[in-house]
């Protein structure tokens, strides 16, 4: 699925439904259907920094909620190249008898899965973390940490530039009308490799949004150490990326809102990243 864009978008998604039929070769169904490479399809995001939020006078789509665009200092860590698909998340699912839910199982199984609650990604990154037992922890990205692996260092609006792009991204101007197989944009891809961190699917944080569903409590500048990380708070998370369904400024790397932890959606998926243990 490295297809280039010889090829439609439509032609690009039809593709890889082709593969989900016979075997998608990306993914080794003898490992959990991860990626078939030997970091597991994590890439490396290196330490430094990048520019969070937006300027409104770059980016007329941004809200009060993307304000003030600022610098942000991380550490290195790990993504995954594509968001956890419905395979991935079947293995764990039969593995640990979770039956939380039942709407995931309509997705094909290289399609991102969505109807996905930030429990149940929470619950997929604790068993992923037990399972591959490497002496690292799998969880889910703090929103400074998936804002950076979708823009870069220079605060790009789009993960691939300045304006939205039907070839690459499946966002509803795409015209697709559903969510496609992961990988199918290679040219909407981030400057670190990333891809569909614009449209197919909206994906959960590991940071708090707050209480209210248009208002953040945690607003910018981004500090992780003023509680917006504290994971045992029943407070909405926020949501990044845009959904198959969404209109291009939903699909900004900037854009952000909130949602119960509990909360369930047709488009609602996520993403890993992996760090280093507790020494």
């Amino acid at each position: 699925m490295q297809a280039d864009d010889k090829l439609s978008h439509q032609e690009r998604c039809d593709a890889g439904s082709a593969l989900n039929w016979v075997g998608d070769p990306r993914f080794n169904p003898q490992n959990r259907f991860l990626p078939n490479d030997e970091n597991f399809g994590f890439i490396e995001i290196p330490a430094g920094p990048f520019l969070m939020g937006s300027d409104k006078n770059k980016d007329y789509d941004a809200d009060e909620a993307e304000f003030p665009q600022h610098t942000v200092e991380l550490a290195a860590y790990e993504i995954a190249r594509y968001p956890v698909t419905t395979a991935q998340f079947r293995a764990f699912a039969e593995d640990r008898g979770y039956g939380a839910n039942e709407k995931w199982k309509r997705g094909d199984d290289n399609h991102p899965v969505v109807n996905i609650s930030w429990h149940d990604a929470m619950a997929y990154c604790e068993w992923l973390t037990e399972k591959l037992n490497n002496g690292k922890i799998i969880t889910l990205p703090t929103e400074a940490q998936w804002e950076k692996a979708a823009r870069g260092k220079g605060g790009r609006i789009y993960p691939w530039g300045e304006q939205p792009d039907t070839n690459r991204a499946n966002y509803h101007n795409t015209g697709i009308g559903a969510a496609s197989p992961v990988g199918c944009f290679p040219s909407g891809k981030s400057e670190y490799g990333i891809t569909d961190m614009c449209g197919n699917g909206r994906e959960w944080t590991h940071s708090l949004w707050g209480k209210k569903f248009l208002e953040p409590d945690f607003v910018y500048p981004y500090n992780p150490a003023d509680g917006r990380e504290n994971i045992k708070s029943d407070a909405y998370r926020v949501i990044r990326g845009g959904s198959w369904h969404g209109v291009a400024g939903e699909c900004r790397s900037a854009d952000r809102y909130g949602d119960f932890p509990d909360a369930r959606d047709g488009g609602y998926g996520f993403r890993l990243v992996l760090l280093p243990g507790q020494k």
